[in-house]
């Protein structure tokens, strides 16, 4: 085939690659929530149906239960603000960083011009 030539049409069938996988339940950000929701449902349906109630009701009302949940709510927030923070930081570190090599370069490349 000549290189002018175009390239005859692809296949029909295509693989799709990880990023374009539809499945995205099964990311890695979401893969605990879906193991709980399984273990959840496998949980109420092999509980017997006159019991099933008193399990929400124990979940619901114990306060361990909602105290654990807060708390765990307040440190990944604390711990988000903290990795927002030091993400800030690197960044504009390496911001001036980049700012201060591409001056010395233009003054690098200042000294090089012949005078006028």
């Amino acid at each position: 085939m000549a290189e002018n030539e175009a390239s005859p049409a692809p296949s029909s069938k295509k693989f799709l690659s990880s990023q374009e996988w539809p499945a995205r339940v099964l990311t890695t950000k979401n893969l605990s929530v879906v193991i709980a929701g399984g273990v959840l449902i496998v949980a109420l349906a092999k509980a017997d149906a006159k019991d099933i109630p008193q399990i929400v009701k124990i979940l619901v009302e114990s306060k361990t239960f909602w105290a654990v949940g807060w708390i765990l709510a307040i440190i990944f927030l604390l711990l988000a603000i903290l990795a927002v923070r030091l993400l800030i930081g690197f960044y504009r570190s390496e911001l001036d960083r980049v700012a201060k090599e591409r001056d010395n370069l233009q003054n690098m490349m200042l000294e090089r011009m012949p005078p006028k």
